[in-house]
């Protein structure tokens, strides 16, 4: 399995597919099809960023798409969510390819993801790990208040948002260049049909219901949260930024400006009725 062209030359959905067959957690029941599980690879002369790392069942297939598509280029690693459906491979990719920067805009810690494999839980002499707070996020700690807020790759390229809109994180990715938000565990409502359908999608079949009912299977602790935040969260996101295409971590890829502002519209629509309820 090849990895998917997004952007010609310049942006790939790698990884692989598996059933809806009622032991995804993120899904809701009743749903079928086959859900897109995989990172993302961002491609300029001499280097490349991979945001995300896939799961272990896609490892061989993750590690030979990226073969195929480096050329030689220095690989750095993006990740904003400490999830194995996230970052599953890390080791593998680091240990294969020689990764000397792993960018981490996420919460807690990376290293027990080097606890296999002969890592000893220790990350490989040579790799850097650099631990990110986005603006915006609270910097009350210390600690946090030394981390940096922008993604080193490609000029400036990357913006680091705040959001609350995601589970055991708080940032999500935006690429000036190719105008796409990494949206991580949300947006991941598109399934497809048969594993060999391209994961991309315009999302026209998709209704309100269906994504009412996705993000309160995926974040059930929603149906109890102050929706007005994520709502506030959502349109600090979209506000002023040109998005043509949404790229979670699981779930079709959405595609297109017209795409985009349907699914904003639809979990705008969720967020908002749960508003409504919280008021009455």
């Amino acid at each position: 399995m090849k990895a998917t062209e997004i952007v010609p030359g310049e942006l790939y959905r790698l990884g692989g597919v598996v059933p809806i067959d009622g032991r995804l957690s993120w899904r809701a029941p009743g749903v079928t099809g086959h859900e897109p599980i995989g990172c993302y690879l961002l491609l300029e002369p001499g280097r490349a960023l991979l945001a995300g790392t896939g799961v272990r069942l896609h490892e061989r297939l993750v590690l030979d798409q990226l073969r195929a598509l480096l050329d030689g280029r220095e690989l750095e690693i993006y990740a904003d969510r400490n999830e194995a459906d996230q970052i599953g491979n890390l080791a593998a990719v680091v240990a294969e390819f020689g990764v000397r920067r792993i960018w981490f805009a996420g919460a807690g810690h990376l290293l027990r993801w080097f606890e296999y494999d002969g890592f000893g839980g220790n990350v490989p002499t040579g790799t850097e790990m650099v631990f990110m707070v986005p603006p915006g996020a609270n910097r009350a700690i210390d600690l946090e208040s030394e981390r940096p807020s922008t993604v080193g790759f490609g000029g400036g390229r990357l913006e680091l948002l705040h959001t609350r809109l995601t589970t055991l994180g708080f940032a999500w990715l935006y690429d000036r260049t190719t105008r796409t938000l990494f949206s991580s565990d949300f947006f991941g409502e598109v399934p497809l049909a048969a594993p060999g359908d391209r994961p991309v999608s315009d999302g026209t079949g998709i209704t309100y219901e269906q994504v009412r009912e996705h993000v309160f299977a995926r974040f059930y602790w929603m149906r109890d949260a102050d929706p007005g935040p994520l709502l506030g969260d959502l349109d600090a996101v979209f506000g002023g930024r040109e998005i043509e295409r949404l790229c979670p971590y699981h779930g079709c890829v959405i595609e297109g400006a017209d795409a985009v502002r349907r699914h904003l519209s639809h979990a705008r629509r969720v967020l908002g009725a749960r508003a409504a309820a919280v008021k009455e």
